[in-house]
């Protein structure tokens, strides 16, 4: 926020003398004030409060008092058999039932937003093994050298805008699909226009410009698997997750598939020949349903190649317990074969559920965050298009990501953090900024949070076998990573603590070293044995973010330190820095191979003379036991990708694509869209 913006809002407020616009003005220059910024997730509805005031928008009050325990809280704790928590809606009459019991008990509940004391946690079920790694699973070209996407899991790919397979590469953007060849000039680049109702229409330049074309879709994701493209997007005309498959032709793409299935896109995997889609759909209130007939209305739906069916109820599951909501939430999830033009394809849907996914070969795992603040977990059985739901449980805390989540040697394990709210009373504006002076006001209500972070062991069943708790008081997690029996945690709130967990006894849980170094890393890559690449956002001692930084761990010794960090900061109060992969993972172009290191920077000025938005990627090799920039590229546009192929480097914005040779990082050619 400006000092101009400050001062007005200040003003208005109507504030005492001594906190008038200039005192806050040199306060604010004096003491850089920390921003603990929380990575926004699209959650379902829950019942929650926005207080708006005249600082709401400079300061976030997070005021610490975490619980401190190594063993589970035993109230609350509920124990049960693997699927106790859900069950088949029998029919649409039943799953009615259930909307409206939700319903009414978020109507009742509607004006409860906060206690005074910590909600009680339940803890329950688990998972089952087999090794992780960062490896993708992605197909090998033995003529040529390109980088893949980042995937967590071997044997599961993940979806990402840019697919190559080192003779072609494909990239989704805007509503359309490209195509260019590795070895061609970068202006034989084909455009598909991806659309649920024209889906295979080929375009030219001008035609991308008209705005009849422009942003009929928006493109999500893709897979490249062999001679098959799939893409996966969401129509702005209908709330719906639709799947194109394609099969690369010499010089042409062939439509083959289409299917669709109710809610937003939320994650998706392949597995073999079999993409697994995961979509957020949301039924109409339920005070707008008449009867259980106006199926249409609260009933996700399905559809194959224009066959559209609602889902068959024994394919739905509903919680034991019923949650309040004004509509019924679900996770639909698809599972299609995408070589099998006879429309191999199942979808079974889980009312109550959204969030995190997790996937090996054999399991798919959804983390759902509960309006509690726990976590439920169901856990799906794969095999091929048959999804068979083997167990749930309901653990403390909330799950950051896929990466807080793993299985192994039969032992499911998945780091939360829980947050607990009260409520505090001061006069808002003069107790947010008193609050950074060390001063205390008891004038105004607001909410008081704490945070504490937990790892839970889990067996096959998702019954808990262990769990180590307390540990980072009052910060959240910013990332995890896990490798067979030890697993490294970052927490932040003004100092980034990385915690090294051996989970060799299972039953047994240790942290058996903790190193902090300043800012946070929001995601943690194996680079070999024995060294840990994290990647996020500096920050001062105070705890404020202003820049990116990459740091080499060293894990193999007793005691964790960092080889290297490498930062990219700015000192001055008018210059904003920071990386759109610290929200995007798929963003950074990593590759210990070949020793590739890069990431985008976005900086903001706002100063009168170099006001405006820079962006530019980075690119960095590790020798030893240091970090070296060997190269950098510059854009007026926003940078969303990075791959090699051989001795080239191609990045891109949402406007073209960039060739740049890997040797001197000199632009050898570019291509608007």
């Amino acid at each position: 926020m400006s000092e101009e913006r400050l001062i007005k809002y200040i003003n208005e407020a109507q504030v005492p003398d001594r906190l008038s616009p200039a005192n806050i003005s040199i306060l604010l220059k004096q003491k850089k004030i920390p921003v603990y910024a929380h990575a926004a997730k699209r959650k379902r509805i829950r019942q929650t409060v926005s207080y708006v005031g005249a600082l709401a928008a400079c300061f976030l009050i997070v005021c610490s008092a975490a619980v401190n325990s190594s063993s589970l809280n035993k109230k609350g704790i509920s124990t049960s058999s693997a699927l106790s928590q859900i069950k088949k809606a029998g029919d649409y009459s039943e799953l009615y039932t259930y909307m409206l019991s939700s319903g009414k008990k978020y109507e009742k509940s509607n004006n409860t937003y906060f206690t005074n004391k910590q909600s009680d946690m339940v803890l329950e079920e688990t998972v089952t093994a087999s090794d992780s790694t960062d490896d993708a699973a992605q197909p090998q070209s033995e003529d040529h050298d390109f980088s893949q996407t980042i995937t967590q899991c071997e044997g599961v790919d993940e979806s990402d805008m840019v697919k190559t397979d080192g003779e072609n590469i494909f990239y989704v953007s805007g509503g359309y699909l490209y195509w260019t060849k590795a070895q061609d000039s970068l202006d034989s680049c084909r455009s598909y226009r991806i659309d649920s109702e024209d889906q295979n229409e080929n375009i030219n330049y001008e035609d991308y410009q008209s705005s009849s074309y422009y942003g009929s879709s928006d493109v999500c994701e893709m897979y490249l698997s062999g001679e098959t493209i799939s893409v996966v997007y969401n129509s702005f005309s209908s709330d719906k997750t639709y799947i194109n498959i394609y099969q690369i032709d010499s010089n042409d793409l062939t439509l083959t598939q289409t299917y669709s299935q109710s809610g937003r896109y939320l994650d998706s995997r392949i597995v073999g020949e079999t993409l697994y889609i995961i979509s957020d759909d949301m039924s109409d209130y339920y005070d707008n349903v008449d009867s259980p007939d106006d199926t249409d209305m609260y009933v996700p739906e399905y559809t194959c190649m224009d066959d559209k069916k609602l889902i068959d109820p024994d394919d739905i599951y509903i919680p034991d317990k019923i949650q309040p909501s004004s509509c019924l939430c679900y996770a639909v999830v698809g599972a299609v074969n995408i070589n099998d033009t006879t429309l191999n394809s199942s979808f079974t849907a889980f009312a109550g559920f959204d969030g995190e996914i997790y996937c090996t070969p054999e399991n798919l795992y959804i983390a759902n965050e509960l309006d509690s603040g726990n976590s439920q977990i169901i856990k799906i059985a794969l095999d091929s298009t048959i999804l068979t739901p083997a167990a749930t449980a309901e653990i403390q805390g909330t799950v950051l990501n896929q990466f807080s989540m793993d299985e192994y040697n039969g032992y499911f394990r998945v780091a939360t953090t829980r947050s607990a709210y009260s409520k505090q009373y001061g006069s808002f504006v003069k107790n947010a900024i008193d609050e950074c002076i060390g001063a205390i006001d008891n004038d105004y209500y607001h909410e008081l949070n704490t945070d504490d972070n937990s790892l839970y062991v889990l067996d096959t069943d998702l019954n808990i076998v262990s769990s180590l708790k307390g540990y980072g008081k009052n910060e959240q997690i910013k990332s995890v990573n896990f490798q067979g029996d030890t697993a490294y945690v970052v927490t932040f709130r003004q100092t980034d603590p990385l915690f090294k967990i051996d989970l060799r006894d299972p039953s047994a849980p240790e942290i058996t070293d903790e190193f902090k170094i300043s800012g946070f890393s929001t995601f943690l890559h194996k680079w070999s044995d024995g060294l840990l690449l994290g990647f996020g956002s500096e920050a001062t001692e105070n705890g404020f973010v202003n820049g990116v930084k990459v740091t080499m761990f060293n894990t193999q010794a007793d005691e964790t330190t960092a080889c290297d960090t490498y930062r990219v900061t700015d000192d001055e109060l008018d210059i904003y820095l920071n990386s759109y992969a610290c929200r995007d993972r798929k963003a950074l172009l990593i590759d210990p191979d070949k020793n590739l290191i890069g990431f985008p920077v976005m900086r903001e000025a706002y100063d009168s003379e170099n006001s405006g938005v820079y962006y530019s990627y980075i690119f960095l090799r590790f020798n030893e036991d240091h970090f070296e920039q060997i190269g950098s590229i510059n854009s007026s546009d926003f940078y969303t990708r990075a791959i090699f192929v051989d001795d080239n480097i191609y990045t891109f914005t949402d406007k073209g694509i960039q060739k740049t040779s890997i040797n001197n990082f000199d632009e050898t050619e570019s291509y608007q869209f």
